[in-house]
């Protein structure tokens, strides 16, 4: 009877600093991943934007008999509007997605196209070799319209697809 009263159960002191030891690796582990998962949230979010700003100013030209331009302003801006009138709006990538930055694909430091969309759903003007990259960090994306005669909006992530060309914007 007295071996049951002796027998105490519990951890010792060497296994409850080993467990302390595996969470704190663990979690410095998800901490330097957070960061770079933040980064590739914020810059798929710009990009995502862009894309469907684009789409929008599409369809808006199909739907009105009017061409509709997204007008880069700078690296960090751009407008969606009908062509020579009025602004539908004006976005500003970082105070949506602080630190995205917008450049040209080809040449980062030339200045951005803009991209013009005709009431026939096709790209017109500068728009039919259109393409701009979205970064942050090393997260890269290209939204681009891929051949002339075509109003249809792409969206790579150049980070995974094409890592020769996920040259970040300066």
């Amino acid at each position: 009877m007295k071996a049951y009263l002796n027998n105490e159960s519990g951890f010792t002191m060497i296994e409850l600093i080993l467990v302390i030891a595996i969470l704190g690796v663990l979690s410095s582990i998800a901490a330097l991943s957070g960061k770079d998962m933040y980064d590739n949230y914020k810059t798929r979010g710009a990009a995502r934007q862009l894309y469907s700003d684009m789409q929008y100013a599409r369809l808006s030209a199909i739907k009105g008999g009017r061409p509709w331009v997204v007008d880069f302003m700078d690296d960090k801006s751009y407008r969606v509007m009908i062509k020579d009138s009025t602004v539908y709006k004006t976005i500003n990538i970082p105070l949506q997605f602080k630190g995205v930055k917008i450049c040209n694909y080809t040449d980062s430091l030339s200045p951005l196209k803009d991209a013009q969309f005709n009431p026939n759903g096709t790209a017109g003007g500068t728009a039919a070799d259109f393409g701009v990259k979205v970064s942050l960090g090393g997260k890269v994306y290209k939204i681009y319209i891929p051949s002339i005669g075509t109003g249809i909006v792409r969206v790579i992530n150049l980070s995974s697809k094409e890592p020769l060309n996920a040259i970040p914007c300066p």
